[in-house]
C-alpha cells in the first residue's frame, strides 16, 4: 500500500506539471493523454484527479470547449514533501551513496537534486542535507569520463542510434567500431555502453573511459536481435559476458572461506562447505576472462576446479607471473 500512495504521488506531482502546460506540454491536457504519457488508464487519471481535488484540495476543473483540465488558481502547487523521521534518517544515511557517480556530470545533477529535496521536506526532523552522519561510505575506485563522451553515448542509447567509435580495448589495441547501442551499465567505477558490433549476433561492452570518439551514422539502426539487461547480466560475470557459457567451480581455502560464502558473486551461485573448513562456489557464466582475473585476485586461496581449459588458462597466468618475477629479481641482483 506504502509503495502504491508513493506512485500516486509522483502521478499527482506530473499531472500539475501537464495541467500547467509548463515548458514544452500543451495546456490543457486530456485524461487520456495524461495516461499515455504516465504509462496507466485513464480510470487510475481520473482517480489521481480525485484525489488531487478531494484530498489536497488542488483547483482543478475540466474546460468542456477544450476537452482537458488546467487549474482554477494558476499559482496553486502541492504541499512540501513531508517524511517521518525514520524516512529522513534512511534519506540522509544513503545520500553519502552518491558518490559513486564521481567522475561523471551526474554529481553536479545530482547535488542540485538533494539540494531541492533538502529545501522541500518537511516533517519532524527534516533532512540533514550536507551534515555529518554516523554512517559512511568508502567509494570503489573509479574512471573518470569527459563530459561530452557521457553525453553522446547516453543520447544514442536513447534515441538507439548506430554509431562510429574511436575505442581502446582493455589491452591498450586502438580502433574504430561501428556499434548499435542497446543499454548502458555502471560496474566497478566506470560505465559501459553495451552494444551490438555490425555484422555480429552477440553483444559486446565498451567502458565509457575508453571512447575517444562518437559519431552518429546517418542510417536506420541494426540489431540482430533483441536485448535483454537482466538476462545478459544473469549470464555474464560482471560486465564481462557474450561467451560461450562454462560451470564454474572453485574451492577456496578455509582462510577466505567465510568471507567468500557470505558474498554474491554470482546471481545464480551455488556453495557448499566443505568439512575441512573449505568451500566450493558454483555458477554458470559466459564471463571468462573476469572469472580469470577473479580467480587470479584470491591467490593463493583459490583453485579452479572446473572447468579444465579455465584451469589451465589461471595456471599459465600464474606462470607468466612467477617468470617476470624471477627476470625482474634477476635484473635488480645484476643490478646491485
Amino acid at each position: 500500500m506504502k509503495n502504491l500512495h508513493r506512485h500516486r504521488t509522483y502521478r499527482a506531482r506530473r499531472i500539475l506539471e501537464m495541467i500547467r502546460g509548463n515548458g514544452s506540454l500543451p495546456p490543457y491536457p486530456s485524461a487520456t493523454r495524461m495516461a499515455e504519457e504516465l504509462g496507466v488508464s485513464w480510470r487510475t487519471i481520473l482517480r489521481d484527479l480525485d484525489y488531487l481535488r478531494d484530498d489536497e484540495g488542488a483547483p482543478i476543473e475540466y474546460d468542456a470547449s477544450r476537452k482537458g483540465y488546467y487549474l482554477t488558481r494558476a499559482g496553486w502547487t502541492l504541499a512540501p514533501l513531508t517524511l517521518t523521521a525514520r524516512e529522513a534518517d534512511a534519506l540522509a544515511m544513503t545520500l553519502p551513496m552518491l558518490q559513486s557517480f564521481r567522475g561523471t556530470p551526474l554529481v553536479s545533477d545530482l547535488d542540485t537534486v538533494v539540494a531541492k529535496i533538502g529545501a522541500a521536506v518537511t516533517g519532524p526532523a527534516g533532512l540533514p542535507v550536507g551534515g555529518r552522519e554516523p554512517v559512511s561510505f568508502i567509494a570503489d575506485d573509479y574512471a573518470p569520463i569527459d563530459p561530452e563522451i557521457w553525453k553522446r553515448l547516453l543520447a544514442v542509447v536513447r534515441n538507439r542510434q548506430p554509431v562510429r567509435m574511436d575505442y581502446t580495448t582493455f589491452a591498450n589495441k586502438a580502433g574504430a567500431y561501428e556499434v548499435m547501442p542497446v543499454h548502458v551499465f555502471a560496474y566497478h567505477g566506470n560505465w559501459y555502453l553495451a552494444a551490438f558490433p555490425r555484422g555480429k549476433r552477440m553483444v559486446a561492452t565498451f567502458a565509457f573511459s575508453r571512447v575517444n570518439r562518437v559519431e552518429v551514422l546517418e542510417e536506420p539502426g541494426w540489431a540482430p536481435r533483441r536485448f535483454d539487461p537482466e538476462t545478459y547480466m544473469a549470464q555474464a560475470y560482471g560486465i564481462v559476458g557474450g561467451e560461450k557459457p562454462i560451470r564454474v567451480r572453485v574451492r577456496v581455502s578455509p582462510a577466505i572461506a567465510a568471507y567468500m560464502t557470505e558474498r554474491i558473486w554470482h546471481a545464480h551461485q551455488q556453495v557448499r562447505h566443505n568439512q575441512d573448513g573449505s568451500a566450493e562456489i558454483a555458477f554458470t557464466t559466459r564471463g571468462r576472462k573476469e572469472v580469470v582475473r577473479w580467480v587470479l585476485s584470491w591467490q593463493p586461496d583459490m583453485e579452479v576446479l572446473a572447468p579444465l581449459h579455465l584451469r589451465r588458462r589461471v595456471q599459465e597466468k600464474m606462470t607468466e607471473a612467477l617468470r617476470r618475477g624471477r627476470v625482474q629479481t634477476g635484473r635488480n641482483q645484476d643490478a646491485g
